[in-house]
C-alpha cells in the first residue's frame, strides 16, 4: 500500500485490493490468536464445525499466495473430489495448513526452478480425511527425525521450534495425526488427518 501511494499516478482500485488483504490478513491473524488463547486454557469442541476439507485447503493456498510470491516457490494444489466432511474448527486447521506451507516455502528457497513447487494434496484414508504437503528441499536428517514434534526443536535459524509441536496438539485434540515421510524425489511430505464426521 505504501508502495503504491508513491507511485506518480495512484492506481486506486489496486490500492483497494491491497488494503482489503490486509483487513482479511489482520481479522484471520486476531482469530488464530483468540483460537490459540482458547486452547491452550482449555482444549474444547466449541468452534468444530462440518468441514470440506477441500475448502479449508483451497482458502489456505489462497492465504500463502504473499508467501509464495516472497520466497519464489509455487504452490500447486490437487484436491481430491468428493471428500467427506470432518468436525474440526476452521481456523486451527487453516493455521496448521498455512505452518506446514510456510515451512515446505522455506525448505525450498533456492531449489532450482525443475524442482516445480510445494504441492498441496487433500485425500481419504480409510476413515479420515487429510491433506499432504510436498517439497523437494533438503529433508531431514535421522537425528532430527526423531525429535521433529518435541518443543523448542527447530532446522531454521531464528525460529523458536513451536509450530509443530502446536500443530500436533491441535491435531491429537481433534482426534487426528499429524506426520511426516521423506519425499521419494527429495525433501519432506509433511501429512495431517481427521477423522470423517
Amino acid at each position: 500500500a505504501q508502495r503504491f501511494l508513491e507511485q506518480d499516478k495512484l492506481d486506486k482500485p489496486k490500492l483497494s485490493e491491497v488494503l482489503d488483504k490486509i483487513v482479511i490478513q489482520s481479522q484471520r491473524a486476531s482469530d488464530v490468536i483468540q483460537r490459540l488463547r482458547s486452547y491452550i486454557r482449555k482444549p474444547t469442541t466449541e468452534g468444530r464445525i462440518p468441514l470440506d476439507i477441500n475448502t479449508v485447503m483451497q482458502e489456505v493456498v489462497m492465504l500463502a499466495e504473499v508467501d509464495s510470491r516472497i520466497n519464489g516457490v509455487t504452490i500447486n494444489f490437487e484436491p481430491t473430489p468428493g471428500l467427506p466432511a470432518t468436525l474440526a474448527d476452521d481456523v486451527q486447521v487453516q493455521q496448521i495448513g498455512l505452518n506446514l506451507i510456510r515451512n515446505a516455502m522455506e525448505a525450498m528457497r533456492g531449489a532450482p526452478q525443475d524442482f516445480g513447487g510445494v504441492l498441496v494434496r487433500t485425500y481419504k484414508e480409510a476413515d479420515d480425511v487429510g491433506f499432504a504437503v510436498e517439497d523437494r528441499g533438503c529433508g531431514l536428517s535421522a537425528e532430527m527425525e526423531e525429535k521433529l514434534f518435541s518443543p523448542f526443536v527447530t532446522t531454521k535459524e531464528g525460529g523458536m521450534g513451536v509450530g509443530l509441536s502446536i500443530c500436533q496438539s491441535i491435531v491429537q485434540a481433534h482426534g487426528g495425526s499429524i506426520g511426516y515421510r521423506p519425499n521419494p524425489k527429495g525433501g519432506a511430505i509433511f501429512y495431517c488427518q481427521f477423522p470423517v464426521r
